[in-house]
């Protein structure tokens, strides 16, 4: 399935889901996540990866099964099966929250964390005057050349905000500069400043959210467009 969009005149970029692929007249341009992505958080997710593996195996020992070379693989793919797992309720929280933003009414849903990700939304924005403008919107940067896709514009307590929806259990750098990037492009396309970001943490487990207000606009962006040079450079390398 691709998402379409005509930023600029003589300009239509597509989105190929299923590709992970932006295209702009056919030419495939980087993306935001693409370009934070090669920022190094392997130290915590190593971390994550052993302990998973550690409670799988004292799991079948506390159990009595024996650990055989076939325990072992599954253990060793357990960070794997849980970063899935994740990302499809992220996915189906995301897409929840889209559908509510855009007057659909969706119901709550049934499966029980993508329901608490999805009441910590409604809890925000009953604990906040949130007036929606754009939900799930392609962005593009003529001057840098990287598209993205920006989960909500929304007038948040009276600010003009770019709003980033996070089902992750922690908040890293790299989202800093990711929502930097979605801000770029979309001054550029409205040429209208934005008075802050938003990284609204939605308590998959909780039911709870928690709001990071992100200022230093051009310290985060400043840190995208070195990540961007970067990648520009990988991918010229690997040609």
């Amino acid at each position: 399935m691709a998402k379409i969009a005509t930023p600029y005149k003589g300009i239509t970029i597509e989105f190929d889901e299923e590709k992970h692929r932006y295209t702009i007249n056919g030419r495939i341009i980087v993306f935001v996540t693409q370009v934070t992505g090669i920022i190094d958080k392997s130290g915590p997710l190593i971390g994550w990866a052993v302990k998973l593996f550690r409670e799988f195996l004292l799991k079948k020992l506390n159990a009595g099964e024996p650990i055989t070379e076939e325990a072992i693989h599954e253990g060793s793919r357990q960070h794997a099966i849980k970063k899935q797992e994740a990302a499809d309720i992220g996915t189906q929280i995301h897409e929840w929250v889209n559908q509510y933003i855009t007057g659909k009414k969706p119901p709550i849903p049934e499966i029980e964390q993508v329901k608490n990700g999805v009441l910590a939304f409604l809890k925000w924005i009953d604990e906040n005057k949130v007036k929606f403008l754009a939900s799930e919107e392609i962005v593009y940067s003529k001057k840098h050349d990287f598209a993205g896709i920006l989960d909500a514009e929304a007038i948040v307590n009276k600010e003009r905000c770019i709003v980033d929806f996070k089902s992750s259990n922690g908040i890293y750098n790299e989202m800093f500069y990711q929502v930097a990037a979605y801000q770029c492009a979309k001054e550029e396309m409205t040429k209208k400043k934005y008075d802050t970001r938003w990284i609204i943490q939605f308590g998959k487990d909780t039911g709870e959210f928690i709001a990071h207000r992100i200022d230093d606009y051009k310290r985060d962006l400043s840190a995208f467009l070195g990540a961007l040079a970067i990648k520009r450079r990988e991918i010229e390398l690997k040609m």
